[in-house]
Formats: structure tokens, sequence, C-alpha cells
């Protein structure tokens, strides 16, 4: 007996043999095959213009965070400015990039939504309340901070945790270059978690800094290229995108 579902674009029924949707002619691997592991990309819902849009910001303002190392001095603009505008920048591009990730894997097998609605709300609200946070409290003194400090910490491991589980997820449900994506999502994660909660050595240590700076931005461009509009995905098989 055959499954009938919704096409996850234009909500058209199909069924899960169905390799394209007839209404939107958007691919389908909702069947758990062995071609549906080996997946290098996935559709995204907007245009690669935007993608990479999202991937400039995202590495932007992972470098506008690195600028916060105490051993570089940047006297014309203040140091917690930069800081929130680091936040705000990475947290709109990143957050681009999991949402079409998110999109795309609507039209596999394995969805992933809830662990990809996860990390994505989770890294948003922590780079939001720094962003916040900074802007009106600096950063205080341990005996100053106030209780937003705490959440904000919270909000970090559980992001973080949670980017670790998806990137694992990614790693171990899928091949080829998305199952890389997600070994790199979960090593990004990582680096940030433990050098920057367990060890406190982000900000205080420039080499530090710059090597997770660069495999996090290595990890979004990763992700960005990925990521291909409908007609991009259509015709993959002639673009030299790899």
């Amino acid at each position: 007996m055959k499954t009938t579902t919704k096409c996850p674009h234009c909500g058209a029924p199909i069924e899960e043999e169905d390799l394209v949707c007839q209404k939107c002619e958007w691919e389908l691997h909702l069947k758990e095959l062995n071609s549906s592991n080996f997946i290098d990309h996935v559709q995204s819902p907007w245009s690669n213009k935007l993608t990479t849009l999202a991937f400039l910001l995202a590495a932007l303002g992972q470098i506008f965070l690195f600028l916060t190392n105490r051993g570089i001095d940047i006297n014309f603009i203040p140091w917690h400015n930069i800081l929130a505008i680091g936040h705000i920048l990475k947290t709109i591009g990143e957050s681009l990039l999991l949402f079409a990730l998110m999109y795309g894997l609507r039209f596999e097998y394995r969805h992933l939504t809830i662990n990809c609605w996860l990390t994505l709300l989770l890294l948003l609200m922590y780079h939001l309340v720094v962003a916040y946070m900074v802007t009106n409290y600096g950063i205080p003194a341990e005996e100053q901070r106030p209780k937003l400090f705490y959440f904000m910490a919270s909000w970090l491991v559980m992001g973080e945790l949670s980017a670790i589980v998806l990137g694992v997820r990614l790693y171990n449900v899928f091949d080829s270059d998305l199952s890389m994506t997600g070994g790199l999502m979960a090593l990004a994660a990582l680096l940030h978690l433990v050098f920057n909660f367990l060890l406190h050595m982000s900000g205080n240590s420039l080499e530090v800094d710059a090597a997770i700076g660069l495999i996090t931005i290595f990890y979004f461009w990763h992700l960005k290229r990925r990521l291909l509009d409908h007609p991009s995905y259509v015709n993959r098989e002639h673009l030299k995108v790899e």
C-alpha cells in the first residue's frame, strides 16, 4: 500500500515513492534507499545570491568576534560595539543558513526538523541576548554580573550541544558532502563550547580565536555550498560547484 503525503514545497498530494512533485517539480527523496544516503546538496527556499549573502554575514560576524580578542587594539570603535555587531551579523547569517538547510532536508527521507529548529532558535537566542547584554551592561565583573549573564551562558551551552547533536546526526544519516558538513558543524560547535565555556580561552588567546574562527568560517562556507536554489539543484550535474 502506497503512503500518501504532501509536497514539502507546494503542499500538493504526493506518494512517498514519487521522485518529483508533479505540480511544482521539486525533487523528492522521501523513501529510504541507498541513493537517498549520498546527498551533496539540498534545495534551498531562496536564491543562491541570498545564500551567499547569508554566508558573508556569518563570516563577517565571526571576524568581528575575533577582533574583540584582548590582544587586538582597535581604538576607533568601542569594544562592546564590535562584540554586539559581531553577534548580530553572525546570528543573521547563521540563522539563514540553518533555516535553508532545515527547509532542504524536508525533501529528504530524514528531515531532522526538530533538531534543526532547536539549534537555530537556541543559537539565535544566545547571540541576541549577548548583543543586548554587552550593549547595556558591557562585560561586568563576576560579582556584578546580572542574572541575564547566566541566562546567556545556559543558552550557549544548550545551543552548542544541540548543534553538536545535529552535526553528528547529519554525519551518520547521510554520506558524501552533506555528511562532511555535519562533521564540520559538530567540530565547530564543540570547539566553541570547550574553549569558550569550559576553558575560558576565547578572547584571551589570539591563536585559539584565530583557529576557531577559521574552522567556523570554513564550516559556514561548506554549508553554503550544500544549499542550491531549485533551478541550480535541477541542473547541478552541470554546475562546477565542487
